[in-house]
C-alpha cells in the first residue's frame, strides 16, 4: 500500500524537482498520517520505484511508436499495389486508361494517395500489361480449343445422311 502510493505519486510528479522531503509531505497528506518515521524506507525503496516507473514509461513509449507506426504505415507492400494494379487493368478499358485514372482508382481501392508511387507504376506497368495480354492469349487459345473440340465431334450433315439411311 505505502509502495503504490509511493509509485502513484513519483508517476504523477515531476522527477526532478520532487525532493524526499516534498515526496514525505505529499504521502503524508494522501495517507492521513505523518510518514516522517518511514523515510529511511522510502530513500531505499525509491529508486527501484523509479527504475520500475522509468522500465514501464520505456515501455509504453516503445508501444505508442508501435501503435503510431502500425496506423500511419497502412502503405501496401509492392506486392498488394502490384496485384491491386493488375486486378484494375483486366477490368478497365486499357484504350481509355491513364497513369492519373489508374492512380485515383489504385488511390480509392487501397484507401490511401498512391500519387507518391507513380514512378514505380510507371515501371511495372508494362510488365502487368504483358503479363494480361499473355494471360489473355491463353485463354482466347483455351476457348478455341473448346470450341473447336466440340464442334469437331458433331457429325457433319453428310454422315447424319448416311447414319439415317
Amino acid at each position: 500500500s505505502l509502495r503504490r502510493e509511493i509509485e502513484n505519486i513519483t508517476r504523477a510528479a515531476d522527477i526532478e524537482s520532487m525532493s524526499i522531503k516534498k515526496l514525505i509531505k505529499e504521502l503524508s497528506e494522501r495517507m492521513g498520517i505523518d510518514m516522517q518515521h518511514k523515510k529511511k524506507y522510502i530513500k531505499e525503496i525509491l529508486p527501484e520505484i523509479l527504475d520500475t516507473i522509468s522500465s514501464n514509461s520505456d515501455k509504453i513509449q516503445q508501444e505508442i511508436e508501435n501503435i503510431v507506426h502500425t496506423n500511419t504505415s497502412k502503405e501496401p507492400s509492392d506486392e498488394s499495389l502490384r496485384r491491386e494494379i493488375e486486378n484494375i487493368t483486366r477490368a478497365a478499358d486499357i484504350e481509355s486508361m491513364s497513369i492519373k485514372k489508374l492512380i485515383k482508382e489504385l488511390s480509392e481501392r487501397m484507401g490511401i494517395d498512391m500519387q507518391h508511387k507513380k514512378k514505380y507504376i510507371k515501371e511495372i506497368l508494362p510488365e502487368i500489361l504483358d503479363t494480361i495480354s499473355s494471360n489473355s492469349d491463353k485463354i482466347q487459345q483455351e476457348i478455341e480449343n473448346i470450341v473447336h473440340t466440340n464442334t469437331s465431334k458433331e457429325p457433319s450433315d453428310e454422315s447424319l445422311r448416311r447414319e439415317i439411311e
